[in-house]
């Protein structure tokens, strides 16, 4: 089996190499044959059975890091431990330092302090680089939401209201309101380099308000407006929904003034006879549970691309854009899959669909057979990123599907051995190409059992009784 992607041991983290080497040792000892993980983990045969002779004599600790030669390290293997941990786990504040985000010159600072050391800017950048920490731009969460009140209402409230709906035969709506000013503007453009792209625009400042509910079938109901957003236009927004459904609506919104207005309680007061209209609010501070809000990102990263002279072409950009979300459901429903919602609404399927010719193709084995795969190592990262984390996601494939994955991903997927859900080779079903801990097939968790209808060395007749056979690197190709 010819690879065209090689693992370069050199780039990969100290830790991660000396757990990899510790990985394979143990596989083989499991049983697996010395061919197969000398592909799976693109090293070298020889090298392998080094490793092997090394355990042998003085155990795992042989296959630590040893001292080099060179100049000595000018941070000892105790800082950098410190440096792991602390940048890793801790935030600035909790170290009491003033600032919220951790840079190189923080970091060498914070070693300074701590242990007395004087470092460079470069050496801490190395040094971070080395332990497979990279800058990120953060996300801000608010010290006022309650973790436990998030956990509540995706694991009881949500799902109570979802079985009241289906009682009474109501709809659950999703309403949140925004606006948009005409100095609004997202995104990029290219331009020649040290030179920044002028975009003329109106300079003024108008704006519209917005009101918008969704449905998990994909439905839009929306209402713009120039005045400010009220509890009096709030409640003729309720109004205008419950005319357009024409049953009962739960409507779910956050914890803004106006959703709790007196007069917005004493309109909810004269449904309650109907029971027409009802209010359920998320717990505060929570924007990411209100797919509402995916909704407003899609608006404002169309039309704040687009340029405009008055009041008026705003608003008809801005209801032109929600004309487009109502003739295509199916990315309204998307909102519903977003990863922050995923647990609510256990949509992974929408998520993960991909749109063509206007229809949603679910995402399965055609994903997996993307023959769009064979150009990019970053694409080779993103794949094994989401094959690692399908079993946090609860995410089961049926007989047959993701058969074909291609065997470049190999090298990459067998970095993660205890987590890949998927990892299989051209003609091989995954029950078969994945190797049990013990390394005989079908007798480890992520072997072939009772339910594999595969034909394969381990279950030949395709009966679903995979027997106990170690996986040959014959069988892998």
């Amino acid at each position: 089996m010819k690879l065209s992607f090689k693992q370069d041991f050199r780039k990969v983290p100290l830790l991660e190499n000396v757990a990899i080497r510790k990985r394979v040792v143990s596989l083989v000892q499991g049983g697996l044959q010395i061919p197969l993980l000398a592909t799976l983990f693109s090293v070298t045969q020889s090298t392998i059975n080094t490793w092997l002779v090394k355990v042998a004599a003085d155990g795992f600790g042989a296959l630590e890091d040893k001292p080099r030669s060179g100049r000595p390290r000018i941070l000892s293997d105790e800082i950098v431990q410190w440096v792991l941990v602390t940048v890793r786990d801790k935030t600035p504040q909790q170290m009491k330092f003033s600032f919220a985000y951790w840079t190189a010159g923080r970091v060498r600072q914070a070693i300074l302090d701590k242990f007395g050391v004087k470092v460079s800017v470069w050496t801490v950048r190395r040094t971070l680089k080395r332990l497979g920490l990279t800058p990120q731009k953060p996300k801000f969460r608010s010290y006022l939401r309650s973790i436990g009140d998030v956990k509540a209402w995706i694991n009881k409230q949500y799902p109570d209201l979802k079985a009241k709906a289906r009682r009474n035969g109501a709809v659950i709506v999703f309403a949140d309101e925004a606006g948009m000013r005409a100095d609004y503007h997202v995104g990029r453009t290219w331009g020649m380099r040290g030179k920044t792209p002028v975009v003329v625009d109106t300079g003024k400042r108008f704006r519209w308000n917005m009101f918008a509910a969704i449905t998990p079938d994909g439905q839009i109901h929306f209402r713009i407006q120039s005045k400010n957003a009220k509890a009096v236009s709030f409640i003729e927004f309720l109004q205008t929904i419950q005319a357009e459904q024409e049953k009962p609506i739960y409507v779910v919104v956050d914890n803004c003034s106006i959703h709790t207005a007196r007069v917005v309680k004493e309109f909810l007061a004269e449904s309650a006879g109907n029971e027409q209209v009802e209010l359920f609010f998320l717990p505060v501070y929570s924007p990411q549970l209100n797919p509402v809000e995916l909704l407003w990102a899609w608006v404002k990263r169309r039309v704040g691309q687009q340029v405009f002279k008055t009041q008026s072409e705003l608003k008809d950009l801005l209801t032109d854009a929600i004309a487009q979300l109502r003739k295509a459901p199916q990315v309204v429903q998307n909102f519903f899959g977003k990863h922050s919602l995923r647990g609510v609404f256990g949509a992974w399927r929408l998520a993960l669909a991909r749109t063509k010719g206007g229809k949603v193709r679910p995402a399965g084995a055609g994903w997996a057979r993307s023959p769009r795969w064979g150009s990019s190592l970053r694409r080779w990262a993103s794949v094994v990123g989401k094959l690692a984390s399908w079993p946090q996601r609860g995410v089961k494939l049926r007989a047959g599907q993701g058969c074909r994955v291609r065997e470049r991903v190999l090298p990459l997927a067998a970095r993660w051995p205890e987590s890949s859900s998927v990892r299989e080779v051209r003609g091989v079903p995954p029950c078969a190409a994945r190797p049990s801990l013990t390394g005989a097939m079908g007798t480890g968790p992520m072997g072939p059992g009772p339910g594999c209808a595969h034909r394969h060395p381990a279950n030949p007749a395709g009966t679903g009784t995979g027997s106990a056979q170690p996986l040959s690197l014959s069988a892998a190709r």
